[in-house]
C-alpha cells in the first residue's frame, strides 16, 4: 500500500516544498510526515532530499537550519536534481549555511540551467566574477 501512495506523496511534497505559500504557514507537515520524508531521504531519494532540504529553509514544520538544508539539497544535486543545485546556488549566493561563495553559487545555478531549469538560467547571468 505504500509503494503506491508513495509518488503521490512525494509529488505533493515536492509542489509544497517549492512554493511560497508555506513561507506563511507556520507548520505544513505533521511530523509522521516529517518522519516519512527523512526516511526517503536517508535512503537516496533525491526528491525527498529536495524537499526535506527546502523545508528546513524555510523552517517549515522543522527548525530552520541551513546547514542541515545544505545537506540535504547536496545529496539531492549530485543526483542531478535541477531544483536542489538551483536552491544550492541560493544558499551559497547569500551565505546561508556555508559561507558566501559566487563562484560556488555560479557552479550551482549553471547546472540547474544546463538541466533546463530557467530560474538557474537567470541567476547564472545576473553573477558576475571579477
Amino acid at each position: 500500500m505504500f509503494k503506491k501512495s508513495l509518488p503521490v506523496f512525494i509529488t505533493g511534497l515536492i509542489l509544497h516544498a517549492f512554493t511560497s505559500v508555506a513561507l506563511a504557514q507556520a507548520s505544513s507537515y505533521s511530523p509522521e510526515q516529517v518522519e516519512q520524508m527523512r526516511q526517503l531521504a536517508e535512503q537516496g531519494e533525491s526528491f525527498a532530499q529536495s524537499a526535506l532540504g527546502v523545508l528546513y529553509i524555510e523552517g517549515d514544520s522543522v527548525p530552520q537550519n541551513y546547514a542541515e538544508a545544505h545537506k540535504w539539497l547536496e545529496r539531492a544535486a549530485l543526483q542531478n536534481e535541477a531544483l536542489a543545485q538551483f536552491q544550492l546556488g541560493v544558499l551559497h549566493y547569500r551565505g546561508q549555511g556555508v559561507p558566501q561563495n559566487d563562484a560556488e553559487a555560479l557552479r550551482w545555478f549553471g547546472k540547474s540551467c544546463a538541466a533546463g531549469l530557467s530560474e538557474g538560467c537567470t541567476m547564472y547571468s545576473k553573477i558576475k566574477l571579477p
